[in-house]
């Protein structure tokens, strides 16, 4: 299989539109880093409020526009669907091109750091709590009941990947499709699992797709797994959950091809162990 090595974002040449956004909202830099090639600046109001600006740059190309206004669409209709105890209020967005660069900038509130700097948890699962576990389930309700109007994976997309992990014959189409955040990691979920953040893909997908890649990302802690799959499991029944679990490992498996998440191919053994007892309805 060909290994994937470019990713098609650009890392500099924002600083402008960081600069316009806190002088247009009289804001007050705190700091800045950057996460998985997104340029993300926390920043203080004259009220003290904390707001968190975040920019995007997408390399201009065919592949990357529809990506681009999927995007854009996707951060307006969460803004206007996802209530704000779930995904942090939409305060403003830009979207433009320049210089063969597509650009996207959002300004939320800052709902503090993530439960993880990665996509799998830094540590061992012992410090999610009940609580949070609780939260993670109601939040996947709330989103798969909220309107969505575009695709981002396709289904011709969705059968390929599939076929390349796990081979054609469990490439079944889903005939449920729902609601879903669609990069439901531990690195997007805020640390008392009250929020979730970073909304581009938020789009249809299969139905128990977000269900599973959390599940996923939570393999390599099995206590964790399970208490996960004992909260989420009535998402995850049906053909068409089963090709949402094989579709989110497919993604996974291609990620963790990319030089920019290679740390995350320590954990391939637990993910195809995960998928294995998702399929068989959490027989350990």
């Amino acid at each position: 299989m060909t290994r994937e090595t470019s990713v098609p974002y650009v890392e500099t040449g924002h600083e402008d539109i960081v600069t316009s956004m806190l002088r247009r909202h009289q804001l007050q830099k705190v700091h800045s880093f950057t996460s998985r090639h997104t340029d993300c600046t926390v920043a203080r109001s004259r009220s003290d409020e904390t707001l968190f600006i975040k920019v995007k740059g997408y390399v201009k190309n065919s592949t990357n526009e529809a990506k681009f206004r999927r995007a854009v669409m996707s951060n307006r209709m969460a803004g206007r669907g996802i209530p704000g105890d779930i995904a942090p209020e939409l305060l403003e967005l830009q979207a433009f091109e320049r210089e063969g660069v597509y650009w996207l900038a959002t300004l939320t509130p800052y709902g503090g750091e993530p439960m993880s700097q990665g996509l799998f948890l830094d540590g061992p699962g012992d410090g999610v709590g009940d609580e949070v576990i609780s939260r993670i389930r109601h939040t996947l309700e709330v989103i798969r009941q909220t309107p969505s109007m575009s695709v981002f994976y396709a289904p011709q997309k969705i059968s390929r990947w599939i076929s390349d992990e796990f081979g054609a014959d469990r490439a079944t189409a889903a005939s449920e499709w729902t609601s879903a955040h669609c990069d439901f990691h531990w690195g997007n979920i805020l640390s008392d699992g009250r929020q979730v953040i970073d909304w581009d893909m938020f789009s249809l997908a299969p139905r128990g797709f977000d269900a599973a890649s959390i599940l996923l990302f939570s393999a390599a802690d099995r206590h964790l797994f399970a208490r996960l799959y004992a909260a989420l499991a009535h998402l995850l029944d049906g053909d068409s959950a089963r090709t949402a679990t094989l579709f989110a490992a497919a993604r996974i498996l291609r990620l963790m091809r990319l030089d920019a998440f290679s740390d995350m191919r320590v954990h391939e053994v637990d993910v195809r162990w995960a998928v294995d007892v998702i399929m068989r309805g959490g027989d350990h």
